[in-house]
């Protein structure tokens, strides 16, 4: 299993540590989160030319500094909607549900729940953690 990665700058995290490195730049040289996802997003579209379409699909969810939740889908539109595997806990579940997210469950390791990249800032003691699902090629980097 890969470790969480702690950092107190920012973090990155993609499907490829090029991508992972190519958002890290962005980060680096002043850009934002959305910068740094479009840079991953774009060189994953070359590393990973077999499974990701520059033009494809790419849901993201994001909680801004307010703490409002914004989903975004190219295609589909489900605010505040996440798909979990159904090994996810029911604590998990229902702390996810209290946040204000609606919940699709769905059986283990199916296509409709992708491999996931997380990244959490946390204000208190200041830390950013990033992670990277272990089933797949999958990367995070940290300052």
């Amino acid at each position: 299993m890969r470790p969480t990665l702690y950092g107190n700058r920012h973090a990155v995290s993609a499907g490829h540590y090029l991508a992972a490195a190519a958002g890290n730049e962005i980060l680096e040289a002043g850009g934002n989160a959305i910068d740094a996802g479009c840079a991953a997003g774009m060189a994953l579209a070359v590393l990973h030319a077999d499974e990701v379409c520059f033009s494809g699909v790419a849901p993201i969810i994001i909680r801004n500094a307010s703490g409002e939740v914004v989903t975004i889908s190219p295609y589909n539109y489900y605010p505040g909607c996440v798909s979990l595997e159904g090994r996810i806990g029911e604590a998990v579940q229902k702390d996810l549900a209290a946040r204000g997210h609606r919940i699709e469950v769905y059986p283990d390791c199916t296509g409709n729940v992708a491999a996931v990249e997380v990244i959490v800032a946390e204000p208190k003691p200041g830390f950013i953690r990033a992670g990277a699902d272990p089933r797949q090629p999958a990367y995070a980097i940290v300052h």
